[in-house]
């Protein structure tokens, strides 16, 4: 303790983050530390935890402990059966070991910083559903998340895809898909980016919506057209007078559309019912310019091709 007081009292609390080898000290020392740390508001940033593997009793013990304001960085195992009503609750939060986290936690998550997974038990569906979720979300969820899928797991764009409005960009770097929330009025964040990598690793970033302003104007008037669409379906046998202001809609929106061909990329709009499947559905192209400074930044200085869906995508482009 003497040695953690000199330490403290030579650096700034905002400059320290305190690291703790589980398999390397025991539960009462690691405690009496751990505690003097939060008492004397000597850690402000991150409380890591490495090596060796918790015991369920002495994990709770901790996160009951440390404050949600705090980092957390568990290198630590976690047994599968581990819950705890704070876990996904912490500033900013990092797990090696994830299996024990399920996508209604994910969905649970209120936090201004980052969640960083490694090993988990999610596949494409699960993302596919933690999308919906996010797309229609009134609430700010995360800034970012990051983690591995379940070992195996085959990326299938169709599933990842299903029944979303998405704009998709295939390049060397990876495979994109840009979703937009319903919310985007309420929220800063309205524009979110799901990065698929090699290995499984994928990563879903939330942005402004004038970070990719070609990119999110264009799922807006998809969204629009998706809805209009769909209200016109439904007047399909009725006389009202609202079908013939949609259809007027519906040109004005084709037309707005249109006009961007002449910007470059392609994308090619995507939408099935529930009674289609992806054979039968119909498509339509559109061209728009689209503004590549995030991506040089991430090294993706090559053209890419783009695509724009709603609802599941054609076999042919799955792999």
């Amino acid at each position: 303790m003497e040695m953690c007081n000199r330490i403290s009292s030579m650096v700034s609390y905002s400059l320290l983050d305190w690291v703790f080898y589980v398999d390397q000290i025991e539960k009462d020392t690691l405690m009496k530390y751990m505690d003097a740390v939060l008492r004397t508001r000597e850690c402000e940033n991150m409380i890591t935890f490495m090596q060796g593997c918790f015991r369920k009793e002495l994990l709770t013990e901790i996160l009951d402990k440390i404050p949600v304001t705090i980092g957390i960085d568990i290198e630590s195992g976690i047994p599968l059966d581990f819950r705890h009503p704070k876990a996904l609750k912490f500033s900013t939060m990092e797990y090696r070991e994830a299996r024990w986290i399920t996508v209604d936690d994910l969905k649970s998550v209120r936090i201004p910083g980052s969640v960083m997974l490694g090993t988990t038990n999610f596949d494409c569906s699960d993302i596919n559903e933690f999308l919906k979720y996010w797309i229609n979300c009134e609430e700010h969820m995360m800034r970012s998340i990051s983690l591995t899928l379940k070992e195996g797991t085959v990326i299938n764009r169709i599933v990842l895809s299903d029944q979303l409005v998405t704009g998709q960009f295939y390049s060397d770097v990876g495979y994109h898909v840009y979703v937009r929330a319903k919310n985007h009025k309420n929220l800063k964040f309205p524009l979110g980016i799901l990065f698929i990598y090699a290995k499984n690793k994928i990563e879903f970033w939330t942005f402004k919506s004038d970070e990719y302003s070609e990119i999110y104007g264009m799922l807006e008037s998809l969204d629009k057209k998706k809805d209009l669409e769909m209200e016109l379906k439904n007047l399909e046998d009725s006389r009202d007078k609202r079908k013939e202001e949609i259809s007027t809609e519906l040109e004005q929106l084709e037309k707005q559309l249109n006009e961007k061909e002449e910007k470059g990329y392609i994308f090619t709009f995507y939408f099935h019912s529930k009674k289609e499947t992806a054979s039968t559905s119909e498509t339509s192209n559109y061209s728009i310019e689209t503004d590549h400074k995030n991506d040089e930044a991430r090294g993706d200085t090559k053209p890419i091709n783009v695509l724009i869906s709603i609802g599941t995508l054609p076999e042919s482009i799955q792999t």
